[in-house]
C-alpha cells in the first residue's frame, strides 16, 4: 500500500525575526513532528511554485500572496489585525494611504481563502467592524478563531531565578512607544515591595529617553536593567528570572510575549481591551480593565495594584501560568488547525511508520541555485567554492543574499583606488599567497565579510555598537556601516606592522572610512578599550600568538575574555572565530582541550566559532 504524503506551503517562509515569520517556524516543528513535509523558500523569494503542494497557510498578506489565491491550491488564511484608524487619531498619528491599501489586500485575503483563521476574538470583532463600515459581508462559515500557541516544551519553568529576595518585575518585546515605558516607571513609584525592573528588546530613541530619564529619577528606587539583544533560544533563561511580565499593551491583537512568559510560570498584567484576556485568565494573572488606548494615571495605577496582586499570591499565580499556557501548547493549537483543514492529525501513525521529514523541493533547489550562480558570477575566481560552501552553511537563500549585499556595498567603494592597489601587489601576492596584500583581492573578501555579517544576522538588527578586534582590511566594518551599525575596529600597533601590512591595512581602512584604534593586545594585559560595545568579535585572529612557540592557552584566553566582557553592554555578545593549528592542536584544531573546556563553559563553542555573552549576572 502506497503511503500518504501531504506538503505545506508556509508563508511568508519561517525565521526568527518578524511576527508572521516566527509564528511560522512554530508551526513548522509541529507539522514536520506529525509527518507532514514543508516548503517555503523558492516560493517567499520568487513566487514560483515547485513540485507538489497540497495546501498552502498564509499569514496576512506577504508579497507573492495574490499569486496564492489565483492558483488551484486550497489556501488558509491565519489573520492578524491592520492598523486602526481609531488609534491613530487618538494617538494624534496620520492616517496614510499605505494602511487603506493594506486593509484592502487583508480583505481579499479573507474573501478569497478556503478558511481564515483569526488569531483572537478580539482580531475578529475587529474585522467584523471593519467589514460593517465598508458594507461587505463577512461570512461566518469561512472564518474561525484559533488562537496564536506557543513552545510550552521550550519555554518551562526552571531553576534560572535570582535568590537575592527581590521582586523582578519583566517587560520583553520591542520598546517602540516611549509612553508605555513610561507606565511601566510611573507603576514602579507606586509599589510598597522592593522590586528590579528587567527590560529586554529592541528600543527606539524615544524609549530611550523613557530609560535614561528613569535611571536618573530619585523616585525610582527600582534597580533597572535592560538587555537590548537576546536570542530567541536564550529567552526562556531570562524569563525565568521574572516575578511578574508588565505588559502595558492596549489592543493587541494576541501577544506572543504574554504566552512566553505564562509557559515559563510567569504570571501576567496586562490591559482588558485586546487579545491578551483571552488566554491569561482565568488563572495567569491580573487583567486590568481600560478604555480604548487610554494610557492615563488610572491605567497605571490599576497596573500597579494588579504587581502587587500578584505579589502577595505568587506562587498561586505561578501555577496558574503555567496551567494557562498549557491550553494554548503548539500541539493543541496544531491539531485545531487540521481539524478545520480537515487533514489527519498525524500523517506518521496513518502511515503507520517514521519517514524523513525533508524539503521536497530541496535537491532541485540546489541545482538551480548552482545554474543560477554560475550567470550571475562574472568573475571566475579561484576560491568561489569556499564562498559558496560557506553561504550554503547558512541557508540556500543566502546566497543569493550574499551577492546582493555584496553589489550594493561595493557601490558606495572607490574600486579603482582598491584595483589599482591590488595591481599593484599582485606580484607580491605570487611571491607569498598568504602575505597581507591578498586582502586587496576585495571582491573575495567583501563576499567573506557578508557572509560573517548574515551569520550574526546584522542585517536585521536595529544599530548596535559594534568593536572588530584584529579588523585588518577593514572590509566587516564597512559592511556593517552600510547597515547603520556604529562599528569600531581595533588592530595592531602601526610599529608592528610590515611595510606592506602598513600599506594594505592603513591604506583601505582610510579608502571605507573606518574608525581603527591601533593597539598591541598582549596577555595578561587589559585592553585598553574606553567605550561598551554591543557586539565584539574578531574573525580569524592572530593577536593569541597563532603558530608561534608562545600561543595563548587557557589562562591567556580566560584573562583576555574577562577582560573585554567588562567592555559589553548588558546582554552583549562576544563572537571569534579562530585560526587553525593542527601541528599544535592535532584533531582539535583551533585549541588545546583546556580552553576548549573554558570556551565551552563560558558560552557556546562549534569548530573555531566561540560565543560568549554577557549575561545580566555578570553585573549582580
Amino acid at each position: 500500500m502506497r503511503r500518504k504524503t501531504f506538503n505545506i506551503l508556509l508563508h511568508p517562509r519561517p525565521a526568527k525575526w518578524g511576527g508572521p515569520a516566527i509564528w511560522m517556524t512554530r508551526i513548522e516543528r509541529e507539522f514536520k513532528k506529525r509527518g507532514y513535509k514543508c516548503t517555503s523558500n523558492i516560493f517567499h523569494y520568487t513566487g514560483l511554485l515547485f513540485g507538489k503542494v497540497d495546501f498552502a497557510i498564509v499569514m496576512n498578506t506577504p508579497r507573492y500572496a495574490e499569486k496564492l489565491l489565483n492558483s488551484k491550491i486550497p489556501v488558509f488564511s491565519i489573520m492578524g489585525q491592520p492598523m486602526n484608524k481609531e488609534w491613530c487619531e487618538i494617538m494624534k498619528l496620520e492616517w496614510l494611504p499605505t494602511y487603506e491599501h493594506e486593509i484592502l489586500k487583508m480583505i481579499r485575503m479573507i474573501e478569497g481563502t478556503k478558511k481564515t483563521l483569526f488569531i483572537s476574538n478580539y482580531v475578529k470583532n475587529e474585522w467584523k467592524n471593519i467589514f460593517k463600515e465598508r458594507k461587505l459581508k463577512l461570512s461566518e462559515n469561512n472564518i474561525n478563531v484559533i488562537l496564536h500557541g506557543v513552545e510550552t516544551d521550550k519555554f518551562t519553568p526552571g531553576q534560572e531565578k535570582n535568590n537575592r529576595g527581590e521582586f523582578t518585575i519583566g517587560s520583553v518585546g520591542a520598546l517602540r512607544l516611549g509612553f508605555r515605558l513610561k507606565m511601566l516607571f510611573e507603576s514602579s513609584k507606586l509599589l510598597k515591595m522592593d522590586h528590579r525592573i528587567l527590560l529586554i528588546g529592541s528600543i527606539d530613541s524615544e524609549c530611550q529617553t523613557e530609560l535614561e530619564n528613569a535611571r536618573r529619577d530619585p523616585n525610582i528606587k527600582a534597580k533597572i536593567e535592560y538587555l537590548p539583544w537576546i536570542d530567541t533560544d536564550e529567552l526562556p533563561k531570562y524569563y525565568r528570572q521574572m516575578d511578574c511580565l508588565y505588559h502595558p499593551v492596549i489592543g493587541e491583537a494576541f501577544g506572543n510575549v504574554v504566552a512566553e512568559a505564562l509557559s515559563c510560570g510567569v504570571p501576567v498584567v496586562c490591559p482588558e481591551f485586546g487579545g491578551s484576556r483571552e488566554f491569561v485568565l482565568p488563572n495567569g494573572g491580573v487583567v486590568v480593565k481600560t478604555k480604548k488606548w487610554k494610557y492615563d494615571d488610572k491605567f497605571c495605577k490599576d497596573m500597579a495594584i494588579g504587581v502587587t496582586k500578584i505579589w502577595k499570591n505568587l506562587e498561586v499565580y505561578k501555577s496558574g501560568a503555567r496551567r494557562q499556557a498549557e491550553t494554548i501548547s503548539m500541539e493543541k493549537i496544531v491539531d485545531q488547525y487540521l481539524e478545520v483543514f480537515e487533514y489527519p492529525k498525524n500523517v506518521q501513525q496513518l502511515n503507520n511508520k517514521s519517514f524523513s521529514i525533508i524539503n521536497s523541493n530541496d535537491g532541485n533547489i540546489i541545482k538551480l541555485i548552482k545554474n543560477i550562480w554560475q550567470l550571475i558570477m562574472p568573475e571566475k575566481h579561484k576560491k568561489l567554492l569556499f564562498l559558496v560552501r560557506n553561504a550554503l552553511k547558512l541557508g540556500l537563500m543566502e546566497l543569493f543574499k550574499t551577492e546582493f549585499y555584496y553589489r550594493k556595498v561595493i557601490k558606495n567603494i572607490d574600486l579603482k583606488l582598491l584595483i589599482n592597489l591590488h595591481n599593484h601587489l599582485k606580484d607580491k601576492i605570487k611571491e607569498d599567497p598568504e602575505c597581507a596584500a591578498k586582502y586587496t583581492d576585495f571582491s573575495f573578501w567583501l563576499r567573506q565579510n557578508v557572509i560573517h555579517v548574515l551569520k550574526l544576522r546584522l542585517d536585521r538588527k536595529g544599530p548596535i555598537k559594534i568593536l572588530d578586534l584584529g579588523c585588518g582590511a577593514g572590509y566587516f566594518l564597512s559592511i556593517t556601516k552600510y547597515f547603520g551599525h556604529n562599528s569600531h575596529g581595533l588592530d595592531t600597533s602601526n610599529k608592528l606592522l610590515t611595510e606592506i601590512e602598513s600599506v594594505v591595512f592603513n591604506g583601505i581602512n582610510k579608502l571605507l572610512n573606518n574608525k581603527v584604534k591601533r593597539i598591541t593586545i598582549s596577555p595578561f594585559k587589559k585592553t585598553p578599550i574606553e567605550s561598551r560595545y554591543d557586539l565584539i568579535t574578531g574573525f580569524l585572529v592572530t593577536f593569541n600568538n597563532h603558530k608561534k612557540n608562545n600561543e595563548w592557552s587557557k589562562p591567556e584566553w580566560e584573562y583576555f575574555i574577562e577582560d573585554i566582557k567588562d567592555k559589553l553592554n548588558d546582554g552583549g555578545l562576544i563572537y571569534m572565530e579562530l585560526n587553525e593549528n593542527r601541528e599544535r592542536y592535532g584533531k582539535l584544531l583551533y585549541y588545546d582541550k583546556d580552553t576548549f573546556n573554558y570556551f565551552k563553559k563560558s558560552g557556546k563553542v562549534d569548530k573555531n566559532q566561540i560565543i560568549i555573552m554577557k549575561d545580566i549576572k555578570d553585573e549582580l
